[in-house]
């Protein structure tokens, strides 16, 4: 292998590094890419799902108006063999455009024999329901009302199952996002609920008008129903709309047709289901009424048009919701492709200059050695000068090669050391703001003035009114002063320890081969406060009050000093944004330490900030999973990764949504061995 890479040339060795660097970015943005697909598809399902509804929810409207229609039977009048004649071709063509619907999408939401029978509903395919409505159809006239209506009734449930079952496939009811959820929950579950509600209801109601009597039992079952449309009903479709206009705003920049044309449908159906509760509500109470049955089924008429209309309007609403998702998605991964299309033709360009200035000047250095050998083979007298010559390009090449190592450490340490400043900058300019700040100024006029004075100070401090105040205001200003530099030393120990922490860089950087990995017996309160220290001054300004709670009996710990660091920092800097997410008064951080095992320690922090719901604790270690607005997913992961490189572990602990979080990170005890092996290693 060695023999294999030394036989390739320059550029081919720089082409092949650069290969190796790209491979993980590939790796990472085919996953992105794949979890992008991923959506659209998610959402390409759910609109099939809506498209397979339309239909259904179409026959789920005509076939109770047929059922009305059959059950009031007057063959000898041409006005209702024509209103029959004219249901019967919508519901065939509405069935039509069902046949239509399943042969493009019936496979993808598995309604064929094997999807049905899968899921224990081989009888509601859609060729099945079909052949129930043409033998419903052709044997009207020969069936008794109650036989009809039950099939009717039979008729209605079947679709029932079908829409349950194109939501189940679809995705529908796993929607992500809040606005469209609610508004799958309005179109697919509850709105079909209450059509069917409403259809039994007028059957029942109309015909208890009819006969001008109600059975108790009858009664029992219209108080039942009544109540079952307003709570169960419509005070459901009432929150489902309402938290869905709600949320609107916060998915891809709201929907300004949503926001326009729900509110009215929704206000016509509570309008029109609200009087037929009432009048439902009126026919239980009553011992007599004079209702009469063609204004109950009236009014129940128009609630069930307002249902399906408000239906009609929210299953669009809810078609272009996911329609701008698909696109979002769609943009997303066009977006990501093209950086990096850019980020390789980058890479590309970048290697290809660097073979350029590399290969350049060693062909010339090749040339000017083959000179050189050429002449020593033609001049015996001149070889000691050639020979000196050899000498002096090899010293060349050596320096190269060495100024090339050179800058490759110092670019290391340049980017750590960089990390580093940005907290050394804070510390400074918080300094430099309390010298600006300094009473230093007015103690020197105070100094001024009392220099004015010499020779009559006495009186002047005791009978002139400034002079009066002078003692009081130096008292002040010591105490200032001394305030101040207690402020300046805690920050000019800040400013020592990141110093202190960019000499480790350093010594780190031109010492890798020995440090990287190394491992150390250190007291974890040293460690804590350490991490405490790089986040004091973004607690500082986020008014954070920190709590320590660190047992006497721990033990020290055997690990990797930048490791353990790097995991407390973050888990710092989450907490600090999840108490500055959850805005309330006070923000408290504990962290307590203490011996969890004989071998193990423990330290735990805890915040009480806005918590995490309970699915996502199984995924707040997952690569790329993240609940903030602009985060990444990489940092618990990495902290995950790296408190086992170290033979500890992380994990996190909460009880829900605003009840605050606790990340406990487990360290590996100094054992008498490890301990040997350390001061081993220090020797």
């Amino acid at each position: 292998m060695k023999e294999w890479f030394n036989r390739l040339k320059v550029s081919q060795k720089l082409a092949l590094i650069c290969v190796f660097f790209v491979m993980p970015d590939s790796l990472m943005l085919y996953f992105f890419i794949t979890g992008i697909n991923a959506n659209i598809r998610f959402a390409k399902l759910e609109k099939m799902g809506n498209e397979y509804q339309r239909p259904l929810e179409e026959l789920l409207e005509l076939i109770p108006q047929h059922g009305a229609l059959a059950a009031a039977p007057a063959a000898d009048d041409p006005v209702w063999r024509e209103r029959l004649a004219a249901k019967q071709a919508q519901i065939d063509a509405a069935f039509s455009e069902l046949r239509a619907v399943d042969e493009r999408l019936g496979g993808a939401l598995q309604f064929t024999p094997e999807g049905l029978a899968k899921h224990k509903r081989a009888h509601y395919d859609a060729r099945t329901v079909r052949g129930e409505w043409w033998a419903l159809r052709d044997h009207l006239g020969q069936l008794p009302p109650e036989v009809c209506a039950e099939r009717h009734l039979h008729l209605v449930a079947d679709l029932r199952t079908m829409i349950s079952h194109a939501g189940d496939m679809s995705n529908l009811i796993l929607d992500p996002q809040l606005d469209s959820y609610y508004l799958v929950d309005v179109t697919l579950l509850a709105l079909p609920q209450t059509q069917d509600r409403l259809a039994a209801v007028m059957t029942l109601g109309g015909a208890t008008l009819l006969r001008q009597t109600v059975s108790p039992p009858e009664r029992q079952q219209l108080a039942t129903d009544a109540t079952l449309l307003k709570e169960d009903d419509l005070d459901r479709i009432t929150d489902s709309l309402h938290t869905s206009l709600n949320a609107n705003p916060d998915f891809y920049g709201g929907s300004a047709s949503l926001q326009a044309r729900v509110p009215p449908a929704f206000k016509a159906y509570a309008e029109a289901a609200n009087d037929f509760i009432r009048l439902t509500s009126h026919l239980v109470s009553a011992e007599k009424t004079d209702l009469a049955a063609e204004d109950y089924l009236a009014a129940g008429e128009k609630a069930r048009e307002a249902s399906f209309n408000l239906w009609r309007i929210a299953d669009e609403e809810l078609d272009g919701l996911l329609q701008r998702r698909i696109e979002y998605y769609q943009h997303r991964r066009e977006r990501s492709l093209m950086v990096a299309a850019l980020a390789a033709l980058a890479a590309i360009t970048l290697v290809t200059f660097i073979t350029r200035s590399i290969s350049g000047p060693l062909h010339r250095q090749a040339a000017e050695l083959n000179a050189a050998n050429a002449a020593l083979r033609g001049e015996i007298a001149d070889r000691k000068q050639a020979e000196e010559a050899l000498a002096q390009m090899h010293k060349r090449l050596m320096e190269t090669s060495r100024l090339a190592g050179m800058a490759e450490v110092a670019t290391g340490v340049l980017h750590n050391v960089g990390n580093v400043l940005n907290s050394v900058s804070v510390s400074v300019t918080l300094v430099g703001g309390q010298l600006r700040q300094s009473e230093i100024a007015n103690l020197r006029r105070a100094t001024k003035m009392l220099r004015e004075k010499n020779g009559r100070l006495s009186e002047y401090l005791t009978t002139d009114p400034k002079g009066k105040l002078l003692p009081e205001y130096l008292g002040a200003a010591a105490d200032q002063l001394a305030e101040e530099q207690a402020q300046m030393v805690a920050e000019m120990d800040s400013v020592s320890k990141h110093i202190e922490h960019i000499k480790e860089i350093v010594t780190m950087q031109q010492s890798y081969a020995m440090v990287s990995g190394a491992f150390e017996n250190l007291p974890v309160a040293s460690l804590v406060e350490d991490a405490l220290q790089m986040n004091a001054a973004a607690f500082e300004r986020h008014r954070v009050r920190v709590i320590r709670e660190i047992a006497p009996d721990v033990p020290t710990v055997c690990v990797d000093r930048h490791k353990v660091l790097q995991i407390l920092i973050n888990l710092f800097s989450n907490a600090k944004y999840a108490m500055e997410a959850r805005n309330q008064p006070e923000k408290v951080l504990l962290i307590r330490v203490e011996r969890a095992a004989p071998a193990r320690v423990r330290i735990s922090v805890r915040d009480n900030g806005i918590g995490i719901a309970p699915d996502h604790l199984m995924k707040i270690f997952n690569h790329g999973f993240t609940t903030k607005k602009n985060g990444h997913g990489f940092g618990l992961h990495s902290g995950a990764n790296a408190a086992r490189e170290i033979g500890g572990s992380l994990t996190a602990q909460s009880e829900g949504v605003g009840q605050g979080a606790s990340f406990i990170l487990e360290l590996p005890a100094t054992t008498p061995k490890a301990a040997g092996l350390t001061a081993q290693g220090k020797s």
